[in-house]
Formats: structure tokens, sequence, C-alpha cells
């Protein structure tokens, strides 16, 4: 396989490991199926577009995040909420497990986090989680 062949199978592999969670995201954060779904797709447009930049982030999927978060919360139609006190990513950590109902692992894998730094956001908002 040559190497344009397996960056095209490695972007293929990020987003059909992403995309569903991204599209959650987006949805739950907007309140809206149409306007969250057409937000993710512009972001997947982004990423693709720029795969050879992200792929020298510290963190691809990271980097990935970011711009869907920043997306999504920058959307002039999401409607505020009381998570909006909180720093994006904490909000974000929040959102994934309890809107999306993504359980811890995948979250931070969604977030580009490892699963010791999810936990230390996540517990920022719910102190004492239920095991």
């Amino acid at each position: 396989m040559d190497a344009e062949a397996a960056e095209s199978v490695a972007r293929a592999a990020f987003r059909a490991r992403f995309e569903p969670a991204y599209r959650q995201f987006a949805v739950v954060c907007l309140r809206d199926e149409g306007a969250g779904a057409d937000i993710a797709a512009a972001v997947w447009t982004q990423i693709e577009r720029d795969w050879a930049g992200l792929l020298t982030c510290a963190s691809t999927a990271g980097c990935a995040w970011q711009r869907l978060s920043s997306a999504v919360h920058n959307h002039p139609r999401r409607p505020r909420s009381a998570l909006d006190e909180l720093p994006r990513p904490a909000a974000d950590a929040f959102l994934l497990r309890h809107r999306v109902g993504l359980q811890a692992d995948r979250a931070a894998e969604a977030m580009g986090m490892e699963s010791a730094a999810f936990e230390s956001l996540y517990r920022t908002v719910v102190p004492h989680p239920a095991a």
C-alpha cells in the first residue's frame, strides 16, 4: 500500500471511530438534529481538508475535538445553559458522559485525552460520580 492509500485508510478509520460521537455531541448542544448534523458535517469537511496538519498535533483527536467544540459552542443558534459557566472542556466532558451517553474511556478518546486526565476534568463538574 502506498503512502497516499495508507493516509486515506487512516483518515477513514479516524472518521468511522469518531464521527458518531461528534455528530451526537453537536445535536445535543444545538438541540436541533438538522443544525447539529450540519455543523458536524462542516467540521468533518475541515478535518478532511486539514488532515495533514492534524497529524502534526500531539493528539490528532484532541485537535479535531477542539474544532468541533469551538464550532458548536460558537454557533449562533446554540441555546445557552448553566454549563456555559464552566470551562468549555469541563462542559464538554459532562455533555459527552451524560447527554451523549459515552462511557468515560470513549469520551476521553473522543476528546483526545488520556483517561486519567478526562476523569480529573470530569470530576470538576461531578465530584463524586456514581460507580
